[in-house]
């Protein structure tokens, strides 16, 4: 398998960051038709990652059209996007919408950030990730915290600083594609009756 290049990194971060979709889905018309939809595309990804990691056929299938974006730890194990839909699913059920939205906001926004910048200009690091990338994760979400009708500033702030050290250090192994938007969402929904 090809080592993971910049330029793959970038096709496989344009393709997550394709998921604000469903954040912004969730904010412009709410978790009643945005959670179904996300739960059956859930099944559907993740049966098909399931699929591909015993059948040889359907293996080789994927490699051809997503091998680009597949990093090397993936390619016998949950892609990325099982792992996001997955979040975001558990995220829309345990959350009410704007707690949910800011979590999917922050993981499909910040994390692509925080990637691109880590592996560019990443020279502090910090386990696999560079501090430098956690800063511009931070930066990101504090900015997108802005844009988000109805979420306080400083909710924003504070979410944005747990969502970095999830971002960064991780919760108990699981891939940050899930604990970001329901660790993020945890803490709007504490904070945000607060502010």
């Amino acid at each position: 398998m090809l080592s993971f290049s910049y330029n793959r990194e970038i096709k496989r971060k344009l393709f997550h960051l394709s998921s604000s979709v469903i954040g912004i889905s969730l904010l412009l018309v709410g978790k009643s038709i945005v959670l179904p939809i996300t739960i059956l595309l859930t099944f559907i990804v993740l049966f098909f990652d399931i699929i591909r990691n015993r059948n040889t056929i359907i293996k080789d299938l994927y490699n051809k059209l997503f091998q680009i974006m597949t990093r090397p730890q993936e390619s016998n194990n949950l892609t990325g996007a099982s792992w996001l839909l997955f979040g975001a699913s558990i995220t829309m059920l345990l959350f009410d919408e704007l707690p949910s939205a800011t979590g999917l906001l922050f993981l499909s926004i910040g994390d692509s950030v925080a990637a691109l910048f880590g592996r560019k200009y990443g020279k502090t690091k910090i386990g696999h990730k560079s501090l430098e990338g956690s800063i511009a994760f931070f930066i990101s979400c504090v900015i997108i915290s802005l844009f988000i009708p109805g979420l306080n500033i400083w909710v924003g702030v504070i979410s944005a600083s747990v969502a970095t050290v999830v971002e960064l250090v991780g919760i108990f192994k699981l891939n940050d594609n899930f604990t970001i938007p329901i660790v993020t969402a945890l803490f709007v929904q504490i904070f945000g009756g607060l502010f």
